[in-house]
C-alpha cells in the first residue's frame, strides 16, 4: 500500500509539474523582447526546471504527509485524554504550541529560500552566458576578467544559500525544543498526579510512552515544512512571471488594445488591430505590409511606415537583419 501510495503521489506530482512547465513556456513566448532582454536563457531555465522541480514534492507527498501526520497527533492527544483529563489538555496545548512555532519559524524561511532561488539563477544565467561565449572571450584575452566575475558571483550565492540553510536548522532546533520542553511537562505532571495519588506509576510510564510518540509526527511536519519552504518560494517565483503581461497585442497575447504612442506594441501593430482571427485560405496568398513600423525596444524605429504588396505567387528578397 505504501508502494502504490509512493506511486500515485509521484505520478500526481509529475503530471502537475509537467504540465506547469508546459503553461510556464508557453507564457514566456508571449511576451515581448523587453522582458527576454532583462532575463538571461540560463535564468529562465533555472526558473523553468528548478523552481518547479521543487514542486514535485509539494504536490506529491505534502497533503497526504500533514494529514496523516496531523490525525496521528490528535489521536495520541484523545489517548491522553482518556487516560487523564489534565495530562490530556496540557498535551493539547503543547501540540498547538509546536505547530505555531514551526509555521512561524516557516515563514521566516520562505523569505530566505526566495532570495536563494534568485541568487541561484542569476548564476546560472551568468554562467550559461559565459560558457557560450568561451571563443569570444580567449580572443579578448578576457579569461582573468571572467574568472573574477565568477568568483564575485559565487560570493554573492553563498551566504545567501547559507542563511537559506540555517532555515532548516532553525525548524530542527525548534521543533527539539518544543518537544522537550512537552517531555518535561509530561514528566512534571505525572510525578504530581503520582505523589498525590491520582494516578499509579504505570499509568505515568504509558503517558511518557505515548508523549514520545509524539516526537514522529511533529518531526514528519516539522520536513514537510522544510520542504514547503522551498516550494513556497518557487510558488512566488513562478508567480510573479505568470504575472508579467506582454506589451504585444493580437492573437493569444490576452492584451489589451491601448498602448502608449511609440511604444514596441504600437510600432509592431503596424496600425492594425490583430485581435480578430480568420482561416487562411487554400494555396499561395497574398501579403501585403501597410505602414508598417518595427523596433527592438522603445525608443528609435528600425523601420518606419513600409508598406509593400506582394501579390500570390511572387516571391521577394529581403535584404538585411530585420
Amino acid at each position: 500500500c505504501i508502494t502504490i501510495g509512493k506511486y500515485l503521489g509521484e505520478r500526481v506530482g509529475w503530471t502537475a509539474t509537467d504540465a506547469l512547465r508546459d503553461e510556464f513556456v508557453r507564457h514566456c513566448l508571449k511576451l515581448d523582447m523587453s522582458f527576454h532582454k532583462a532575463r538571461t536563457p540560463g535564468e529562465l531555465i533555472e526558473r523553468l526546471d528548478g523552481d518547479i522541480n521543487l514542486l514535485t514534492n509539494f504536490f506529491s507527498q505534502f497533503v497526504v504527509g500533514i494529514v496523516f501526520n496531523t490525525l496521528l497527533l490528535v489521536g495520541i492527544v484523545l489517548a491522553l485524554f482518556m487516560e487523564d483529563w489534565r495530562i490530556g489538555l496540557g498535551m493539547m496545548f503543547f501540540t498547538i504550541l509546536a505547530v505555531v512555532v514551526l509555521i512561524a519559524l516557516n515563514q521566516k524561511g520562505i523569505k530566505n529560500w526566495a532570495a536563494a532561488r534568485q541568487a541561484n539563477a542569476s548564476f546560472y544565467g551568468f554562467l550559461g552566458e559565459r560558457l557560450s561565449g568561451t571563443e569570444d572571450i580567449r580572443s579578448c584575452g578576457a579569461n582573468d576578467f571572467v574568472l573574477k566575475r565568477f568568483y564575485e558571483a559565487l560570493r554573492g550565492w553563498l551566504p545567501k544559500f547559507i542563511k537559506a540553510d540555517m532555515s532548516h536548522f532553525y525548524l530542527w532546533i525548534g521543533s527539539l525544543l518544543v518537544f522537550g520542553i512537552g517531555m518535561a511537562l509530561v514528566l512534571a505532571t505525572g510525578a504530581l498526579l503520582y505523589r498525590a495519588g491520582t494516578v499509579s506509576l504505570g499509568t505515568v510510564f504509558l503517558i511518557f510512552s505515548y508523549t514520545t510518540l509524539l516526537e514522529r509526527p511533529i518531526s514528519q511536519i516539522r520536513r514537510q515544512m522544510q520542504d514547503l519552504q522551498r516550494a513556497a518560494a518557487a510558488i512566488d517565483r513562478v508567480g510573479k512571471i505568470f504575472a508579467i503581461k506582454s506589451n504585444l497585442r493580437g492573437p493569444g497575447m490576452g492584451m489589451s488594445d491601448r498602448h502608449e504612442p511609440g511604444s514596441q506594441a504600437e510600432l509592431c501593430s503596424g496600425n492594425q488591430d490583430l485581435s480578430e482571427t480568420s482561416a487562411l485560405p487554400e494555396g499561395a496568398l497574398a501579403v501585403e505590409f501597410d505602414a508598417v513600423s518595427f523596433a527592438y525596444e522603445d525608443g528609435e524605429a528600425v523601420l518606419r511606415d513600409i508598406s509593400v504588396k506582394l501579390p500570390a505567387g511572387t516571391v521577394i528578397g529581403l535584404l538585411g537583419r530585420t
